[in-house]
């Protein structure tokens, strides 16, 4: 699978990314709301299970400039349920640049268009303000507020607008 944006091209995590995108999960202001860095192990097993579980789908953006891996997105269910979620990680030098924008959204329309998903879902804590401003850029709406992971969560939505 391949989606290409303006700036990047998207494909499918293969076990090769693996060992490059394990240390995402190791940075500190990366995983500010997820709970704080874990280990290389764990991410690496992590990263594992998106390749072999069938609920699980992993993108990987690069740039189109020097197909650097600038970070991760995934689709799973959401909460153990049919809903989707989407996920995202990005590493810090990345931010602030509009490319979260450009590929979440992306991999949202992608999914919306080949898998006919009804509506995607998005959960973060209530006090990351980039993140909700990012999915309110995507034209997320905010769901529900409930407490979960020891945090409030703020639930975004968005529907697929073919479906509607």
């Amino acid at each position: 699978m391949r989606i290409n944006t303006d700036r990047c091209v998207i494909s499918s995590l293969t076990p090769n990314d693996i060992s490059g995108l394990a240390q995402l999960n190791t940075i500190p202001e990366v995983r500010t709301y997820l709970g704080g860095p874990i280990s290389t192990e764990d991410a690496q097993k992590r990263l594992t299970n998106n390749l072999t579980n069938p609920n699980h789908q992993a993108f990987v953006p690069r740039l189109k400039s020097n197909k650097h891996k600038i970070g991760l997105i995934t689709l799973f269910p959401w909460q153990n349920t049919n809903n989707v979620e989407i996920s995202y990680l990005f590493f810090p030098s990345y931010w602030n640049n509009g490319y979260a924008r450009e590929t979440i959204a992306a991999v949202i329309t992608h999914a919306f268009n080949t898998q006919k998903i009804s509506h995607v879902f998005a959960e973060t804590q209530s006090i990351n303000f980039a993140s909700i401003k990012l999915l309110e850029h995507l034209g997320m709406t905010l769901s529900e507020k409930l407490m979960r992971f020891n945090a409030e969560q703020s639930i975004y939505s968005i529907n697929n607008p073919n479906l509607i």
